[in-house]
């Protein structure tokens, strides 16, 4: 899945240019309502009053959805981070019941995968190519331990154990793949662009109504502009969570990877 330039930029670098940008839009507006103020007379006044309190209700509407998808986003990689780590957490517990023969090595290829996974969505650095790749990697670990898993089924002295876990271990793809794949989601960009080109606009319809008035209002401007910036921020960190401020927390993945790696028959 690729990404596009937007989303490999710093959210705060967004937002500074944004806000800049309303601050000249909100400018060039009040110059453009200066010029119209002779014309426009009171009933134009009033009419384009009007006009701003729904260009504002509509900015307001978009910032409200957008922030709703940010956020489900953003709690669905949250949950998802906790259902793996139960997920793992099983079958771990699981393996200790495994014969012999097959125990320690089916504990060591969990050991490389858990390791594998558990920091890598959110690794500084790592390109989306370069994600995908360690995503392979995990996925061929998993592989292995499949395998391991179907040798066992075959043994008629391990198939008992090896039938129990293998809804266990298809759990752990299942839950591992959508984890991974969750730091990848994001609000569709038309979106996310609709949201900021409606915010320039605003600002510049907020700087035409004062101009119509000959009223500047700098300090409602900034109010304002700072506002938007603020609420757009949030936004793009929650839609962002490998650039962003707003992380999500891996206390449970990091728990279960102490966990395995304290386990002697991990070790190699």
């Amino acid at each position: 899945m690729k990404l596009s330039w937007f989303y490999n930029m710093n959210p705060s670098w967004v937002v500074i240019i944004l806000v800049a940008a309303m601050m000249l839009a909100a400018e060039i507006g009040y110059r453009f309502g200066l010029r119209r103020h002779e014309h426009a007379g009171d009933k134009g006044r009033g009419y384009f009053g009007t006009v701003l309190g729904s260009t504002l209700g509509l900015v307001a509407l978009l910032l409200g959805f957008d922030f709703n998808l940010s956020a489900q986003r953003y709690e669905a990689r949250r949950q998802l981070v906790i259902s793996n780590a139960n997920a793992i957490n099983a079958l771990y517990l699981h393996s200790n019941f495994l014969p012999d023969s097959h125990r320690k090595r089916f504990k060591q290829l969990l050991r490389r995968y858990v390791d594998e996974i558990t920091n890598l969505p959110l690794r500084q650095g790592i390109t989306e190519d370069e994600l995908q790749s360690r995503v392979m990697q995990a996925g061929e670990l998993y592989q292995k331990m499949w395998e391991t898993t179907s040798d066992m089924a075959q043994e008629s002295r391990s198939a008992k154990e090896a039938e129990a876990l293998l809804p266990l271990l298809l759990k752990v793809g299942e839950v591992s793949h959508q984890r991974l794949f969750s730091y990848l989601g994001r609000v569709p960009g038309i979106i996310i662009g609709l949201l900021l080109g409606a915010s320039l606009i605003a600002m510049g319809a907020v700087g035409f109504a004062g101009g119509l008035g000959q009223y500047r209002g700098v300090s409602a401007r900034v109010m304002l502009g700072l506002l938007l910036g603020g609420t757009i921020f949030m936004i793009l960190n929650l839609d962002q969570p490998r650039r962003g401020m707003i992380r999500i927390d891996q206390s449970p993945m990091v728990l279960v990877q102490q966990t395995v790696d304290r386990d002697p028959e991990t070790n190699p």
